[in-house]
């Protein structure tokens, strides 16, 4: 054997792999491949697992390895990748949050400037109906409405100043700062690159790129994993054995062979509630991922037109 694989004990918490170098490159992927298994499964101690240098020999171990627990590793690698894909809907959480709060920034103070803007535009226009109201040519009511149309722009600019604070601090928040930065800022102009796609094909690179999609049909494919397992746990395990035993005593010798069969019977668990827990696991995965497609394509139609609409307003004005 190329490799002895040896599971972690209470006395020693550590899988061990006793490896022999070989010519063939993959041997010592089989080894790897070997104290992976042991890390998805909880091998029993008193159990080992046999590798050979041949290169079908990751193939040999995981189907010795569920047959001796029944599929449990189809189920544990399903898991692992719902695991993985679970992160990555974090990660493009966090990045769409990123640049939505980016985006926030820019327009308050976009907003912030029209507001500084039209308030000084008012500002000159009191300025302008208090000389005039002085001299006699405007009536004291005229003044006032203006003197308060200023008021609402003073207004409307603090509103303005503390929406950028807010997006400010959001975006900090989002880059992991504890401590808001008074002097924080971001700069450059927003991107204003074209979409060349039809909406059909951003709906198919959606389908096919965003991780909670994915998600949708790797918990479709663990709950089908989860089933064959609880199908596997319902059936009866056959165990087969043998003894041969040669004596001789006085002068006299004789052998004796036995067999046995040891067949458990199962009466009234046949494992039918977790059967029947996992296919409805399943058919449920099964709605959950057809409604998150229907998302899809309503987010997408959404999101184009708002950009084709916004776009159109853009090249009008």
């Amino acid at each position: 054997s190329l490799a002895t694989v040896r599971p972690a004990t209470a006395e020693h918490q550590a899988h061990l792999i006793a490896y022999r170098d070989a010519d063939e490159a993959s041997s010592y992927h089989v080894a790897f491949e070997a104290a992976l298994l042991l890390r998805i499964v909880q091998v029993p101690p008193e159990q080992r697992v046999l590798l050979t240098e041949k290169r079908e020999a990751r193939e040999k171990v995981v189907a010795q390895v569920e047959k001796m627990f029944k599929g449990s590793i189809g189920l544990a690698q399903a898991q692992k990748s719902l695991a993985e894909l679970g992160v990555r809907e974090v990660m493009r959480q966090v990045i769409a949050n990123v640049q939505s709060a980016y985006v926030d920034i820019q327009q308050a103070k976009n907003n912030l400037a029209l507001a500084q803007e039209n308030l000084r535009s008012l500002e000159g226009v009191v300025s302008v109906n208090e000389a005039r109201a002085n001299s006699g040519d405007l009536a004291e009511v005229e003044l006032e409405r203006s003197r308060v149309a200023a008021l609402q722009y003073r207004a409307a600019v603090q509103q303005a100043q503390l929406q950028l604070d807010q997006a400010k601090i959001q975006l900090q928040f989002l880059m992991g700062r504890t401590a808001r930065d008074p002097n924080f800022d971001v700069e450059s102009d927003l991107r204003r690159d074209p979409v060349k796609d039809a909406q059909p094909d951003i709906v198919r690179k959606a389908i096919a790129l965003r991780p909670d999609y994915l998600t949708g049909i790797q918990s479709q494919a663990t709950s089908q994993a989860d089933l064959r397992l609880q199908v596997a746990n319902g059936r009866v395990d056959y165990v087969l054995g043998s003894e041969y035993t040669h004596q001789n005593a006085g002068g006299f010798s004789g052998s004796s062979m036995g067999f046995s069969v040891s067949v458990p019977i199962r009466i009234f668990n046949k494992n039918q509630g977790e059967i029947a827990r996992a296919e409805r696991e399943l058919a449920l995965a099964g709605a959950r991922r057809a409604a998150l497609e229907a998302s899809i394509n309503v987010e997408v139609e959404r999101a184009y037109r708002q950009y084709s609409v916004s776009r159109q307003l853009l090249a009008d004005v």
